[in-house]
């Protein structure tokens, strides 16, 4: 794939980057791992909210393939959230900069028809 070149296809860039990741987060489970240890072994439970009221889904055994999987879903998550924001930072900055050059453009179109003007002379 080509590397964008201006800004503008930078934040285009960025802005499908986010758009995947909503994507990505959207197709994972909710809420976070808890552990609970009772009478020596050790379960894990999915806590997540749901109508504004905390609720715990019983994953499995800590160590089952149920468990494990609901671990590298919760770390992908973690990282998803992570990506999003420094992409949400980079199209906060990639708008500001288009912003103050497409500003910076006008002014110096303005100045250029100011110097263009002919004075009239008045003799």
């Amino acid at each position: 794939m080509d590397k964008p070149t201006s800004l503008e296809e930078k934040l285009d860039k960025a802005n499908e980057d986010l758009k995947e990741c909503i994507a990505q987060l959207g197709r994972l489970p909710r809420g976070s791992l808890q552990i609970s240890r009772i009478n020596g072994t050790e379960y894990v439970y999915l806590r997540f909210r749901k109508d504004g009221k905390s609720t715990s889904t019983y994953v499995g055994k800590k160590d089952s393939p149920a468990a494990l999987r609901a671990e590298r879903d919760a770390n992908k998550a973690k990282l998803l959230k992570s990506e999003m924001k420094l992409l949400r930072s980079e199209i906060k900055r990639l708008k500001k900069e288009i912003r103050i050059l497409s500003s910076y453009g006008r002014r110096k179109q303005s100045s250029r028809d100011r110097d263009r003007t002919i004075p009239l002379d008045r003799t």
